[in-house]
């Protein structure tokens, strides 16, 4: 649960994107700086005059800023229909966008305009505004741009349609996880052993393997944990031991080592795993390991009571078929790129151990006269002990047990003269009575909703949850037959990212059709619909574009973020239309009030774009505690913003003309 709160609340603070925040309010103040720019003489005007400038500056941008924030509003709420650990982890950061928001609204309408009343002072002659030389460069290089796209439209329109099927392409080849794995610094290592060991024993292991550990220079402290508490939370047997690695915090200090090609480095936190591991083989042969770390241990375990990334099951009745099963899938998972370890799972493992089986013979007890009864009491008391007595200190109370002592019990040529009293008096040794079969058998049965089930724990390396599965499933698949009664689950991650995809395939069309009521309402035109609601697949490709550059695999925070990048991409297309609209309601032809709105609504459009897209930068390049998870959300945001506002700028023009111009035909 801790990785849940550190998630949730990394999430939430980065989710308050402060350039989404004053999206509406730069629209406001550059809406009101244009139109002081435009007026005929702005120094003559009076205090009345301005108050009536601001007021109708306002109104000319109420309606599209209102339905922007609004439509970005909206695209959040469907994240609170999310369940599970993803609900947990993005409920908070959609309820802190959406709060966030209703408050950017306000301010934009009720402060700003009385802001831009107060302080912002009108040109004292028409014309004198000077524009800034950033922006004199990007007016100078777009309305090129603009002239070229309404001219060569069909040029721009094929481009695009390329440009959105290779991202569609690409998007095929991106991996998918279901959150991105975090680097928490810190190691920790499965040590399992023969199930057959004692407590003793594997406690002097254990010290041993941990002086090994420590031996390390990346190393700053080590302890292990084995066995169950008296609470019973965390239930282990004492053959299996959780080796917790605390590494020195900055790598750039590790010592560098001479590697196998001869050449020194310092190691990587795999590389320090396979090195560990190496050597604790060597000294201490008979171990099984796996890798994992802390919270991301806890996460799993909480996810599917499994500590891997990944966990296979086979259920069904036998159990010598069940492991017989399980080992032939951990030969067929080794082999496939990409598999750090696969383990018999620690924890719910269908292991054998050596067991001696007591068979009595009923006709020889019959024979000699001694009674069932009395056979199994000598046995029980012989080798589990019974309760004979108590003994008392003060207010604790301890019994008292009696069986034979540990030398006498671990040896079976002992256990086989065991002496057993005849009813008639005396006694026979227990061979008499009875045959002894030394053979391995199963020691720990594991179930789920009552069925039997062996599992296998896989730890994946530089490999995505998805496309790892289906390989593995294609390969069990045609290798691995199972019998009439034997199923194959999949848990782990994979699981939960299946859940999370069905729920979003639900939540954003219910989302995409709602927004696109919205626009129909505000326009009242399906095509012009229709127009702005191109801006969403043309934000998409963006977003595609840079998880493949980057290398960032699809998560449930990658889809977080195009969620996201809906309303935020929207708001600038509407804007945009909506003053087109405006400018031919006053008598403009279509082509000069297009040109016209393109270039006048050039600066608000970078600005929100800009202010957007900085907003999230920090998400994007941190490095920090809970950056992994963050990563993926901030590089889809950034990326549809430039694919968006490039094409909006350049695209949204050209087919505003031939909507027009297919109408009037």
């Amino acid at each position: 649960m801790r990785f849940l709160g550190i998630s949730a609340n990394l999430m939430s603070l980065g989710a308050i994107d402060f350039g989404l925040l004053v999206d509406g309010s730069v629209v406001m103040i550059e809406n009101l700086l244009r139109r002081f720019e435009e007026h005929k003489d702005p120094g003559s005007l009076s205090i009345s005059q301005k108050l009536d400038l601001v007021k109708d500056s306002t109104l000319e941008v109420a309606r599209p800023v209102i339905l922007g924030l609004f439509i970005i509003m909206v695209v959040y709420v469907p994240i609170l229909a999310l369940e599970g650990i993803e609900g947990k982890m993005f409920h908070p950061m959609a309820m802190t966008v959406l709060m966030a928001l209703g408050a950017s609204l306000l301010v934009a309408f009720l402060l700003m305009p009385v802001l831009g009343f107060l302080m912002i002072k009108p040109p004292k002659h028409f014309g004198d505004h000077k524009e800034s030389r950033a922006f004199s460069m990007i007016s100078s290089l777009y309305k090129p741009m603009l002239h070229f796209g309404i001219q060569k439209r069909g040029v721009v329109v094929t481009a695009t349609v390329v440009f959105a099927l290779i991202c569609g392409f690409l998007f095929t080849r991106l991996g998918s996880d279901f959150i991105p794995k975090l680097d928490e610094g810190d190691l920790i290592i499965g040590l399992v052993r023969d199930t057959g060991i004692g407590i003793d024993q594997s406690i002097k292991v254990q010290t041993e393997a941990d002086k090994i550990i420590k031996d390390f220079p990346e190393v700053e402290t080590v302890f292990s944990r084995m066995g169950t508490p008296e609470s019973a939370t965390d239930p282990m047997g004492v053959n299996f031991a959780d080796t917790f690695l605390i590494l020195n915090k900055d790598p750039s200090k590790w010592p560098a080592v001479k590697m196998q090609d001869g050449s020194e480095r310092r190691r990587t936190k795999v590389e320090l795993y396979q090195a560990i591991t190496e050597r604790i083989s060597k000294d201490l042969p008979g171990h099984e390991f796996s890798p994992t770390q802390p919270i991301e241990m806890r996460f799993n375990e909480i996810l599917e009571g499994n500590r891997a990334d990944i966990a296979l099951r086979i259920f069904g009745p036998d159990l010598n078929k069940l492991i017989e099963y399980i080992d032939k899938s951990k030969e067929i998972v080794g082999k496939i790129q990409g598999v750090d370890a696969a383990e018999m799972d620690a924890l719910t493992a269908l292991r054998k151990s050596p067991m001696m089986d007591i068979n009595l013979n009923y006709d020889k007890m019959a024979k000699l006269g001694v009674s069932l009864s009395e056979a199994n009491s000598t046995l029980q008391m012989a080798m589990g002990g019974i309760q004979v007595g108590n003994f008392y200190e003060i207010d604790r109370r301890f019994p008292i047990v009696l069986h034979l002592s540990e030398e006498l019990r671990e040896s079976p040529k002992n256990i086989e003269n065991i002496p057993v009293g005849l009813n008639d008096g005396g006694s026979i040794p227990l061979k008499s009575i009875a045959s002894f079969d030394q053979s391995e058998q199963v020691t720990t049965i594991s179930r789920s909703y009552l069925k039997r089930y062996a599992a296998l724990s896989i730890f994946l390396k530089d490999r995505d949850v998805a496309s790892f599965v289906a390989e593995a499933k294609q390969k069990i698949g045609s290798e691995l037959k199972l019998e009439k009664g034997y199923t194959i689950d999949w848990g782990g991650q994979f699981k939960n990212l299946e859940k999370a995809r069905l729920r979003l395939l639900l939540i954003v069309p219910i989302t995409l059709l709602v927004i696109f009521m919205i626009l129909l309402k505000n326009f009242e035109s399906i095509k012009l619909t229709l127009l702005v609601y191109s801006s969403i697949p043309l934000a998409v490709t963006g977003g595609i574009m840079s998880l493949f550059i980057r290398g960032i695999s699809f998560s449930i925070s990658a889809g977080i973020g195009f969620i996201a990048l809906l309303g935020i991409a929207i708001l600038n297309s509407m804007v945009l239309v909506d003053f087109i609209n405006q400018q031919r309601a006053k008598g403009s032809s279509v082509n000069d009030a297009v040109i016209f709105g393109a270039t006048a609504r050039l600066r608000p459009v970078i600005m929100t774009a800009l202010v957007a897209g900085l907003g999230f930068l920090p998400m994007a390049l941190n490095t920090g505690m809970g950056a992994e998870v963050q990563r993926p959300l901030a590089t889809v945001v950034i990326g549809g913003l430039i694919s968006s506002t490039l094409l909006t700028l350049v695209l949204l023009p050209s087919l505003y003309i031939w909507l027009e111009d297919k109408i009037r035909k």
